[in-house]
């Protein structure tokens, strides 16, 4: 792959190196090392990378962690580990806020 401009490639090996669980396990752990916060969307309980990055990144308190609540397994177990639920209403909110005041004028009806 060309490197793309003005997109940050961080990897401890190459960018273009082919996928391996270690090098994938090293990935997620920079990206919730270097995020002011993460969100996950889905995940399986107990099992995957999702699972395994999220749970390391609970344990280690490198940013803090929200997770869609979908009412699933995973959700509720990474709650009990000390995520914080959002649902759909709060992500909505939450995005308004992050894209600024504009974008909050633009959305409430006149």
């Amino acid at each position: 792959k060309k490197p793309r401009p003005n997109v940050l490639y961080i990897s401890e090996g190459g960018f273009d190196m082919p996928f391996s669980a270690h090098r994938a396990h090293s990935r997620n752990r920079l990206i919730h090392s270097m995020g002011q916060r993460t969100f996950v969307a889905r995940c399986s309980c107990g099992v995957g990378g999702t699972w395994k990055g999220t749970a390391a990144n609970l344990k280690g308190g490198w940013s803090p962690v929200f997770v869609f609540s979908d009412g699933s397994e995973g959700a509720y177990q990474l709650q009990n580990l000390g995520a914080t639920l959002i649902t759909p209403e709060e992500l909505s909110l939450t995005l308004l806020l992050l894209a600024g005041p504009k974008s909050i004028s633009n959305s409430i009806p006149k």
